[in-house]
């Protein structure tokens, strides 16, 4: 396989990603097309489950199948919800993944065809808690069912399903199809993803947004009736945890991560 990496073309992502051919079948991700059908959909269903989707609204329509089998949870739970609620069960450390994954994913789409993004399909695959908060792998194929009159997606359908016997390590993937039906495998690299997941303490956020209205360690200090040994301490602590070579790389990185 080879590996490709490159900057979307719209400037507003701005994120950096990997983009591997598939050259040949990859075992930890099930073939969706046998599910293109309902029938196949009901002789698979004991090792999945269904989301119905509209796109146009944002929204889960209803679900069905083996859904408390797999997620540990009643259809009800799901059923006319936003999609960010099936969110709240992400584990945190993959849903910045995840979110950029599917945001460079929705952007790649449109420049396919009506074609191709109806036979098409894209999944991701991500840690997901279930009722006794024990996480799975889960995998999520994706499979447009109709689309609007401008072309775009207006209903499609999620299967669900625990691979965590396939799969042993925690990095999120995606898959899409292009324009030659070809599937290629999205990641992000490492070092986005460990700045992602930071955790910083509300005091740490406190002296980073100071920061950033150009108060001096000194002035910060005051501030917050801290000694200027404690502030600098913490400076150095944030500059490292998040990888920031200067004030304006911590801002920027604050700034992203909606700190500030």
């Amino acid at each position: 396989m080879l590996s490709t990496k490159f900057r979307p073309a719209k400037a507003s992502l701005g994120v950096e990603y990997e983009v591997t051919p598939l050259r040949e079948p990859v075992s930890c991700i099930p073939n969706v097309f046998q599910f293109k059908t309902w029938t196949h959909f009901l002789i698979n269903r004991e090792i999945c489950c269904y989301f119905l989707i509209n796109h146009a609204q944002s929204k889960i329509i209803c679900a069905g199948g083996s859904i408390e089998k797999v997620t540990g949870y009643h259809e009800n739970l799901y059923t006319d919800l936003p999609f960010t609620h099936f969110l709240n069960f992400v584990h945190p450390d993959d849903l910045y993944a995840l979110r950029t994954l599917q945001a460079l994913q929705k952007e790649m789409s449109q420049s396919l065809s009506q074609t191709r993004k109806i036979n098409g399909c894209s999944s991701f695959s991500f840690r997901f808690k279930k009722n006794n908060e024990s996480f799975i792998q889960m995998l999520r194929q994706d499979i447009v069912l109709q689309l609007d009159v401008t072309g775009n997606p207006e209903y499609g359908i999620w299967f669900i399903s625990d691979i965590s016997h396939l799969k042993s390590d925690n990095r999120v993937t995606a898959t899409m199809t292009d324009e030659n039906g070809d599937q290629k495998i999205l990641t992000l690299p490492e070092k986005s993803l460990k700045q992602e997941n930071i955790r910083l303490s509300n005091r740490e956020k406190e002296i980073i947004y100071l920061v950033a209205q150009g108060l001096s360690s000194k002035q910060i200090a005051c501030r917050l009736n801290l000694s200027f040994h404690t502030v600098t301490t913490h400076k150095r602590n944030i500059f490292e945890k998040t990888s920031s070579p200067n004030s304006n790389a911590l801002i920027q990185f604050a700034i992203r991560k909606g700190i500030i």
